[in-house]
């Protein structure tokens, strides 16, 4: 028995094989369920801006598919999460600002190595005599 596969963007099945679509110019060039020629790469998708879905969709540019949008605004999504209001999807929150999140971190790594610097600086010049003191070497 056969299985039903969803084929990768771009491609078509000829007699049991994956084969590249023909490259398309225009939307005459493409069939159901992919009408709308993306000119930029000259394969055939649902669509390439929001007009060409159908009512309460809206077209993710990136897979050149209508979906149907569940969020307009971030505080449609979880708080984990931001709005892609190009595609209308919950998306997880990318931690653009680590820096300005975690900047004490760095702060206190940097306050210690200045310390390590001062002892081992203030340590050197001097060496043990054997009365247990130190005294200054001349070199």
């Amino acid at each position: 028995m056969r299985r039903r596969q969803r084929l990768p963007q771009g491609q078509t099945c000829d007699n049991g094989t994956c084969v590249t679509k023909p490259l398309c110019t225009q939307n005459d060039n493409c069939t159901d369920p992919t009408l709308v020629c993306d000119t930029t790469t000259g394969i055939c998708v649902q669509c390439v801006e929001d007009s060409d879905c159908g009512s309460g969709q809206t077209c993710d540019i990136g897979s050149g598919t209508c979906v149907t949008p569940v969020c307009t605004k971030d505080s449609d999504c979880g708080s984990e999460q931001t709005c892609n209001t190009n595609t209308g999807q919950c998306e997880t929150k990318k931690d653009e600002n680590f820096f300005a999140r975690y900047w004490w971190i760095f702060l206190i790594i940097i306050v210690v190595i200045i310390i390590i610097i001062i002892i081992v600086m203030s340590g050197r010049g001097k060496s043990k005599n054997t009365e247990g003191t130190y005294a200054k070497v001349e070199n």
